[in-house]
């Protein structure tokens, strides 16, 4: 799917050929109609104007942040276990993945809870 809408965005294939691909690879008119509405929408604004998510969880008195860079993952998750025990909600927004230039490139490894796994039938 990566390289599938690494492809659109980039206008190497139509919105059609997309949709091809996608039912292609098993997804549902919904998930597809829902997965093109977010590349609109992100297209459309820029990551520094995009929605805070740490900033609409302060309005509500919860503290946050946000995490972009593997070395931010454990010491975020530890002060988040720790307003846990004293009973606070805490967000982590954790960007994974970006739309747009650039978006090829990604400081996480490929992962797949499927591999390895052996068939229940």
């Amino acid at each position: 799917m990566k390289a599938l809408v690494k492809k659109f965005l980039d206008k190497e294939i139509s919105r059609r050929g997309f949709m091809k691909g996608m039912v292609a690879l098993g997804f549902s008119a919904k998930t597809i109609d829902s997965v093109l509405h977010s590349i609109a929408y992100a297209e459309t604004m820029p990551p520094s104007e995009g929605m805070s998510f740490t900033g609409a969880a302060t309005s509500f008195g919860i503290k946050g942040e946000v995490v972009s860079r593997p070395d931010q993952i454990k010491p975020a998750m530890k002060r988040a276990i720790q307003a846990t025990k004293e009973g606070r909600p805490y967000l982590i927004d954790a960007i994974i993945a970006q739309m747009g230039p650039g978006a090829g490139t990604n400081w996480h490894p490929e992962i797949s809870i499927a591999t390895g796994r052996k068939s229940v039938m």
